[in-house]
């Protein structure tokens, strides 16, 4: 009887559908889970590629092993260069000595003393003939000496020989030291590796560049003693003729090639000596290198500072080599060229403890940093470094006291970051990318770097805002310059971007932290800032600051209408009629009972108004913010001159310059003050027409 009340009974099934629906949702939120876990997995390795790298150590082997193949490499190419002009050099000494030799052999045997041969006939029946040479018995005659031409003849070519074959062992030696210069040096690490090689490259080129330099040189002073031999040879042939008529043709010969001679030797002094005043000569020597040297040692003699004192030397041996090895990889990334080697050295760059380093590491970092954010880099570097030198601005910024010397120091390398940072965050900007922020920041603290004398440190992206909108304090925005000027408005933008974002609370706590009058005041001329509507970033700049800047804004406008030059702004970014409908604006946005501060005289503002702007820039609405303000105004003493008023009372009757309202309040107004002294100016119960007040006087 039980299962058949059981099968009966309705609720039994609705138990088994509620646990049956309550299995399949819990298989649901199982797989939904698993989907999430996938979804998550597939983002991460979608911007897989985006990502910063993780800092590593600074002696990673990764690292090192990318500089040292680059650096490798360009020895490589550097040490074909000099194997080629050695080759060469090869090659002409052993053309050249079998042209020496040729013309060696006759003047050594003019060095030699002639043979004599003596000839002794004796009759018997056999006829035999004696040959005695040089005998002294048969002949006591002495050998005749060289002749002095003959001798300075063999003193040529003697000397051209001689130093061609030691050229050509100086050339056979540097093909070995060329070997060993790009063979791989011993070391467990390639951080040992890359300190060997540049130790032996810096040995290479202060010896080998020298060296093959010399080689030219040495071939060109053979060739040169080979000539003069010659000529030496030829003209002591013309002027052993006794009859100069005889020796004619040889004259000409000899000086024909003279002429020739002199001509090519005046081609290579001048071309040597223009490489000597210019650096970028195609005609540069080793000869024009040293005297460029020698002039600028000359006149530019400086006395490098050592900012390492004697207890840290003793007490910190091994940072000075740490220090080197710091500087070595820096200047190594610097001159890398293959993109992919740079994506490697990126990690260790950002971990090179440099809040240890000698402060003559920052150069040489900053340069790195501006060959790593260059365009043939991946995204994934360019941000690791962006990120990157915003840690390493703290260590710099305290690490330096003497500003002074080395804030020009750093000028170039870190212009050189700020300009590659500057596209990086217009690109980000505009293709809407999370690294925006990154660049930002990175931006600002390179300006702070260029701007040395007020530098300051932002770590993260609000506080890199709030030092970029205090640019605002440098009025006109002209002399903000471009670069700040840049940073300024991208502050804006952002501020914009965050308001869009709904972040108003982190907006309220940048402007906080800002001055809002004075960006007020640089932002009067923004068009793309609403003021006057509460959804926009306009009104939230001043919003529970309208009294205040009202007062700002208006002695503003008395400054700009004290000015006698017509046309002429003080402040070009803030002119008269800027800083009029700024307030026509704001003005919904007033307390009812705001009030001009008392120490502006509002007679010059409207006299400027009326007689000085042109008649095509006036509004109805500007015209109606001059009655607003006068309505606002002590009369009894900031009038000193109702001409002015009165002119602007008259002009409202033209429906161009006021409406009807403006018109009704100037008409009412306009009698009192006719033909009244300054000191009888109405008050403003004088003033109620019809139980209307028509101004209000505070």
């Amino acid at each position: 009887m039980a299962s058949v009340d059981d099968a009966n009974d309705p609720t039994s099934g609705t138990g088994r559908s509620d646990s049956l629906k309550a299995t399949e949702f819990q298989e649901l939120l199982a797989v939904l889970k698993k989907q999430t876990e996938y979804l998550e997995i597939l983002q991460k390795e979608a911007v897989k590629g985006e990502e910063p790298y993780a800092e590593g150590k600074w002696y990673d082997e990764p690292a090192w092993n990318a500089v040292f193949t680059s650096t490798l490499e360009k020895t490589k190419e550097k040490a074909e260069e000099w194997r080629g002009a050695i080759n060469i050099s090869l090659v002409f000494i052993a053309l050249f000595l079998t042209v020496i030799t040729a013309f060696l052999v006759p003047t050594i045997q003019n060095l030699s003393p002639p043979t004599t041969t003596s000839t002794l006939i004796i009759n018997n029946p056999v006829n035999c003939v004696v040959y005695a040479q040089n005998s002294s018995a048969l002949s006591t005659a002495s050998p005749a000496p060289a002749t002095r031409s003959a001798q300075t003849v063999c003193l040529f070519f003697y000397g051209a020989l001689i130093i061609s074959i030691l050229t050509a062992v100086l050339c056979v030696q540097a093909q070995q030291w060329l070997g060993k210069l790009i063979s791989i040096p011993e070391g467990s690490t390639f951080l040992e590796r890359t300190m060997r090689h540049e130790e032996r490259r810096k040995l290479g080129q202060k010896w080998l560049a020298p060296l093959v330099d010399s080689l030219r040189i040495s071939l060109m002073l053979s060739i040169a003693l080979f000539i003069s031999g010659l000529l030496y040879q030829l003209w002591a042939l013309s002027f052993s003729v006794r009859k100069t008529s005889d020796a004619s043709i040889l004259l000409f010969t000899s000086s024909a090639a003279t002429l020739l001679c002199l001509l090519t030797g005046i081609f290579l002094l001048y071309t040597k000596g223009s490489a000597a005043f210019s650096t970028h000569s195609i005609f540069e020597s080793f000869l024009s290198r040293t005297i460029l040297s020698v002039k600028d040692r000359l006149r530019f003699r400086n006395s490098e500072d050592e900012f390492v004192t004697s207890f840290d030397a003793e007490h910190h041996p091994f940072e000075k080599i740490r220090s080197k090895c710091r500087t070595t990889f820096a200047k190594l990334v610097q001159m890398t060229t293959d993109a992919r080697l740079l994506d490697l050295v990126a990690p260790s760059l950002l971990n090179m403890e440099w809040r240890y380093a000698e402060i003559d590491v920052f150069a040489p970092l900053l340069h790195a940093s501006g060959r790593l954010l260059s365009t043939d880099t991946s995204l994934r570097t360019r941000v690791t470094i962006a990120k990157g030198l915003i840690t390493t601005m703290s260590h710099l910024l305290y690490r330096i006291f003497d500003w002074d010397t080395y804030g020009p120091k750093l000028q170039e390398p870190t212009r050189e970051v700020f300009n590659r940072l500057r596209y990086l965050y217009l690109d980000a900007r505009d293709l809407a990318s999370r690294h925006r922020e990154t660049f930002f920041i990175a931006m600002v603290n390179m300006l702070s770097l260029m701007r040395y004398p007020e530098r300051f440190n932002a770590s993260s992206f609000e506080w890199a805002v709030i030092e970029a909108l205090k640019l605002s304090r440098i009025t006109p925005s002209w002399k903000r310059g471009d670069d700040s000027d840049f940073v300024f408005q991208s502050a804006v933008r952002e501020c914009r971007l965050i308001f869009d974002q709904g972040k108003k609370e982190l907006l309220n706590f940048i402007l906080s932290k800002s001055d809002r009058v004075g960006l007020t005041k640089a932002l009067i001329n923004d068009h793309f800032l609403n003021w006057e509507d509460p959804d926009d970033l306009g009104y939230f700049f001043i919003d529970g600051h309208t009294t205040e800047i009202w007062n700002v804004m208006m002695e503003e406008l008395k400054i700009q209408s004290d000015d006698e030059r017509p046309g002429y702004d003080r402040y070009p970014e803030r002119g008269f009629l800027d800083i009029l409908r700024f307030l026509t604006r704001i003005r919904h946005h007033l307390d009812p009972n705001v009030t001009t501060p008392e120490h502006i005289d509002i007679s010059t503002i409207f006299e400027y108004y009326c007689h000085k702007m042109a008649s095509g820039t006036t509004r109805r609405d500007t015209t109606a913010t001059l009655m607003f303000i006068l309505e606002h105004s002590r009369w009894t003493s900031q009038v000193s001159d109702p001409g002015g008023i009165l002119e602007f009372c008259r002009s409202c009757r033209r429906d161009t310059f006021a409406s009807a309202e403006t018109l009704e309040k100037a008409r009412a107004i306009r009698p009192y003050f006719t033909a009244l002294p300054v000191s009888q100016a109405p008050s403003a119960d004088d003033l109620a027409v019809d139980g209307e007040i028509v101004s209000v006087e505070v």
